[in-house]
């Protein structure tokens, strides 16, 4: 199942880079969100990329496709919790890894200035994986769940083909059998070539 996952995915990726108008790279900065993630994990990750292709329909909006990875991490001390059927006691060190791959929509709000505001939405699914390491115990959930998102930021204007980016993003991926629904937002700061 997963081989499919990962086929159908390079494919739709080689389509996109043999038709796009442009290519944009970023660097999340990403926080919890949720009583399943937030309260769960309540560290900020710097650890994660963002990647996107895509091409123009009108002169305003784009079609693309968005993925990447997010890390986040937090270490708490002293716990006793029962995870499945069994209870452990002790430090626990909690992740979330999620690599999405979604369909997305960007508007772009014109305007004359060098500051163009945009807005996103997007749609798909992600590899997420949930880990819970206490002493020698490993607790892992690992699903391909349903994922949504959206984006407002802005664009700096460098020179005519090159933009500076900056936006908010919030991800949320729907409960798939042992993992639970998930939620996370950032901030992205990053380069477009149109």
């Amino acid at each position: 199942m997963k081989a499919r996952y990962f086929t159908f995915a390079l494919l739709l990726f080689g389509c996109m880079l043999n038709a796009q108008t442009y290519t944009r790279m970023s660097y999340p900065i990403s926080w919890g969100a949720g009583a399943n993630t937030g309260e769960r994990i309540n560290n900020t990750s710097w650890i994660g990329y963002h990647l996107e292709f895509g091409h123009d329909v009108h002169s305003n909006s784009f079609v693309g496709i968005e993925t990447g990875w997010v890390t986040l991490y937090d270490e708490v001390n002293n716990v006793t919790e029962t995870i499945g059927s069994t209870t452990v006691t002790g430090n626990q060190y909690r992740y979330l890894n999620v690599i999405p791959i979604l369909l997305k929509y960007t508007y772009l709000f014109e305007n004359s200035s060098e500051y163009v505001p945009f807005v996103a939405a997007a749609g798909g699914i992600s590899w997420a994986k949930s880990t819970t390491d206490v002493g020698i115990f490993r607790f892992n959930n690992e699903e391909w769940p349903f994922t949504v998102g959206t984006e407002v930021g802005i664009n700096f204007d460098m020179d005519y083909s090159t933009k500076f980016q900056l936006s908010g993003y919030y991800n949320f991926l729907a409960k798939r059998d042992n993992l639970n629904s998930q939620a996370y937002w950032g901030i992205r700061i990053g380069f477009m070539w149109m």
